[in-house]
Parts: structure tokens; C-alpha cells; sequence
């Protein structure tokens, strides 16, 4: 409500549906003229005392016919504001489509429809969609290249929330005849589908739970029975930060004999090159294989006693895929009983990665895989200032080739060296400095060593409060 002095005129104007007042020009108490605007006002004037109008503002009536979709699209925005962790864009997208849904000035058949008009997007049409269908069987209003084309839609919303389908494969499948989650379980699309995608769908169901802790160690304890007492089994991830449940199994291994160590590609910290792009691990030989101990014995001994159901991805050191695990009040049974299980999918299938690592490595892996990832750049930062490097191998210093230990009178990136003796720190190498724990890391770091529970944004957030302080 507005008050305005009763010698104010409002004009209207009215444009489609809505009035909109005109500007309009009137005396002040001074008798200086004053400029009004008003926007999307209806105007309703009644007589008040001492010479005030008051002026209501509010929109007009909008169309009827579409009134059960803006019913729809209120439902959902109630329904995410209601929600534990609201999404201010998607209440945002619900109220931008209600007011386009309500401007429409016929009936909406199919979410296409209205797929290009602003605040309607392919989310938005999906719902839309999914009541129509719904719907069509008493509403009388859809004919039936709509009815097919509601169909497709319905089914790719479906598709694309099955785990690794995106739209592109999503779509190939409907134009296979794939048309819900039942054809895509009972019939074979192994033409559309890659490996990974058919083993993600075959434990559909499985995968989207999450894992406790007590799975994970129950895991770990069944890993470390069946390999030989010299390998070293640990838990890392999300379990080692302390989560009480996480998305998948996380395991870290190493052995006596797995020493070697890759060296690092990276350039001098004294060169003004940029760091090389990190490769995509390259899928081992079938000689790596035979001599990599992580493929030649340990995934074939967890495979044999009947714990991994499914491989995903595999490279030189490390495992990807799927692992059996019984059922919260059995246990692990014998190996046949696991095996048919597997074979029949009963039971509880869940994700699990292995990362083989070399014992001097330790250390530092055990931080990388860790994580959380803002503390292991706050590490790579810190190494950085002190013209180290630091990575999932360790922690290396440089060595210059001609200058020997040049690189480590300096301990921040603020080098003033002349033009030869800068082309003679490039020149050298990367050594590994003692990387064996992670208390290693931390002192050569200057660190005070930091519980993993508390390796994570909130902890750095609080460190950065006070000056970074360097220690040589």
C-alpha cells in the first residue's frame, strides 16, 4: 500500500493483459513539478482523510487453463525450500517457470511446447512432461505423435539417472527401443552399452548406497587375511578423514618388493616453464602385467576367493570396480556361497579402488590419497615456497647440476640470480627427500603433523587467519 496526495493522477495504460501506468507529472508542496513511476499497478482509489489516496498495487488475474502445471511447479518449489539443504537456483527456476507457464495464453500439451520460451528449461519440461503422461489418460488433449514424444522424454529423465549413462548414450538407447529401466535390465544393449557402463547397470540399486564404516574395515580385515603377511593394507579417503559413511572403498597397498619410484617431469622451481599437463595413466602391457604385483598377484587372489564381482578400470598402479559383501546380519560364508552369490547378484555389491604404491612412498601417498584435495594443494604450495616439489611419490628437492646446492640457499620463489647462473639451476635434478611417513613430510615442511580428521577447507580456512610462516 501507497500513499499518495489526492491531487496525484494515475493513468493506466493497458498492454495484453497487465495495466501499466503512465509517468505522470504533478506539483509538490514547493510547486516544483515531481516525476512518478509505477509499474504493473492496478489502480483502486477510495476517498481517505487529510487528502491521502491510497493506491493497492497487485497483478492481474493470470490464465486459467494451464493452472494445474503452475499447480505442479508450486508443489516442487515448496517442496525444495522445505528440503534439508535447499537449492536457491532451482527455486529460482520454479518461480521464472510458473510466471512463464501462467503467461501462456493457450493450453500446454507437451512440455516442448514452451521449451524455448525464457525460464523453461529441459528439467523444467521433463516435469512437465512426467504429468502429462501421467495424466493423458482421462485429460483427453494429447494425440499420439505427442503421446511418443512424451514417452522418449520420460524415458531419457529415467536413462539419464542410471549411474555413467549420460544424454548422448541415453538416447541411443531409446532409439534402440530402451524405454525404461525394466528393458534395459531383461535385454541386451551390449551394442550401446560400454563394459563399464553394463557392469554399473547390472549392480544398479547397489552402487548408490552408501558405504558405513564398519563395511569398509570388515573389507580390509578380509583383504589383509587373504594376502601374505608383508603386504600393508590401510584404509584412506574418505574413511581415514573420519566420515561416518562415503561412497566407495578406498585402499592403500604396498609391499617390501614394489621400490620403484617415478621421477618427477616437472621443471626446475627456478625456471619460468609451466609444469607439464598431467597424463591420463596409461593402461599397462601384458609384460608390466606379469611383473606387476598388483595384477599378477593381488587382484587375482581377491577375484579367486570371491570378493571382487567386477572390474571397472585398471592401470599400472592401481584397481578399479565392484566388491561382494554380505548382508549386515551374515557373514562372509564360504568361498561357493560367495561365488554364486556374485553370480546371482544377492547380496550387497559396492565400489572399491586400490592404489599399489612404493614403500619409500608411503608417506607421502598416504597424504595424497588422504586428501581432502585443498590440503594436499596447501602442501604443494607450501613445498613450492621452499623450491621443493612435492606429489603422490614424496617430497623432492632440487639438485643443480653446476651450482650444487644452489637451489637450497633459497627458500622462497623471490630468486635474484644473474642470467648464467639461472640457466645453471636449470640444469640439474629431482631427489627424494625422507618421505617414508608422513611425519617426515610435515617436518621437512616445517609443519606441525595435522590429524587427518581435520585435513580438510575448515582447517586451512583457519590456519590462513594467521601469516603462512615458512620455517628453512
Amino acid at each position: 500500500m501507497r500513499l499518495l496526495p489526492s491531487d496525484h493522477v494515475l493513468d493506466t495504460q493497458t498492454h495484453g493483459r497487465l495495466n501499466y501506468p503512465t509517468l505522470f507529472t504533478t506539483s509538490s508542496l514547493h510547486g516544483k513539478p515531481m516525476l512518478g513511476r509505477h509499474l504493473f499497478a492496478k489502480r483502486c482509489i477510495s476517498p481517505r482523510p487529510r487528502q491521502f489516496t491510497y493506491v493497492r498495487f497487485r497483478s492481474s488475474p493470470a490464465n486459467q487453463h494451464n493452472q494445474a502445471i503452475v499447480d505442479l511447479l508450486e508443489k516442487c518449489k515448496e517442496e525444495e525450500e522445505q528440503a534439508l539443504e535447499p537449492n536457491n537456483f532451482k527455486i529460482l527456476a520454479f518461480r521464472n517457470a510458473i510466471q512463464t507457464v501462467r503467461a501462456v495464453e493457450k493450453p500446454i500439451q507437451i512440455g516442448h511446447d514452451i521449451l524455448e520460451l525464457k525460464g523453461i528449461g529441459p528439467g523444467i519440461m521433463s516435469r512437465i512432461n512426467e504429468y502429462l503422461y501421467a495424466n493423458e489418460a482421462f485429460d483427453g488433449q494429447v494425440d499420439s505423435s505427442v503421446h511418443e514424444e512424451i514417452a522418449k522424454t520420460r524415458a531419457l529423465t529415467m536413462l539419464r539417472d542410471v549411474p555413467g549413462i549420460g544424454l548422448t548414450t541415453a538416447k541411443k538407447l531409446i532409439a534402440a527401443g530402451c524405454y525404461s529401466i525394466a528393458d534395459l535390465k531383461e535385454r541386451d544393449f551390449s551394442s550401446v552399452l560400454t563394459p563399464r557402463q553394463a557392469a554399473k547397470v547390472k549392480y544398479m540399486g547397489h552402487l548408490e548406497h552408501p558405504i558405513e564404516r564398519k563395511d569398509a574395515e570388515d573389507v580390509l580385515s578380509f583383504i589383509r587375511e587373504s594376502l601374505d603377511p608383508a603386504y600393508d593394507a590401510v584404509l584412506v579417503g574418505d574413511y581415514r578423514r573420519g566420515a561416518s559413511s562415503f561412497p566407495d572403498i578406498q585402499i592403500m597397498i604396498s609391499h617390501p618388493d614394489f621400490v620403484h619410484i617415478p621421477l618427477p617431469t616437472d621443471p626446475s622451481p627456478f625456471s619460468e616453464l609451466q609444469p607439464p599437463e598431467t597424463k591420463r595413466p596409461r593402461r599397462r602391457t601384458k609384460k608390466e602385467e606379469r611383473q606387476n604385483m598388483l595384477h599378477a598377484h593381488v587382484v587375482p587372489l581377491l577375484q579367486k576367493r570371491a570378493l571382487i564381482a567386477e572390474t571397472l578400470g585398471t592401470d599400472v598402479r592401481s584397481w578399479d570396480g565392484i566388491v561382494w559383501l554380505p548382508e549386515e546380519q551374515g557373514g562372509w560364508g564360504t568361498r561357493q556361497q560367495r561365488l554364486a552369490a556374485i553370480e546371482g547378484v544377492d547380496g550387497r555389491f559396492r565400489r572399491m579402488s586400490i592404489k599399489f604404491v612404493p614403500q619409500k612412498s608411503q608417506g607421502s601417498s598416504l597424504l595424497v590419497l588422504t586428501g581432502d584435495s585443498a590440503f594436499e594443494k596447501d602442501l604443494c604450495y607450501r613445498a613450492k615456497q621452499l623450491g621443493m616439489l612435492f606429489n603422490e611419490y614424496g617430497l623432492w628437492k632440487w639438485n643443480s647440476s653446476d651450482l650444487g646446492d644452489a637451489s637450497e640457499s633459497n627458500g622462497s620463489n623471490n630468486y635474484n640470480f644473474g642470467a648464467e647462473t639461472e640457466d645453471a639451476l636449470d640444469k640439474g635434478y629431482w631427489s627424494l627427500s625422507k618421505s617414508a611417513t608422513e611425519e617426515d613430510i610435515f617436518a621437512e615442511l616445517g609443519m606441525d603433523p595435522v590429524d587427518p580428521t581435520s585435513r580438510n577447507f575448515s582447517f586451512l580456512s583457519s590456519k590462513l587467519r594467521k601469516k603462512r610462516t615458512i620455517h628453512r
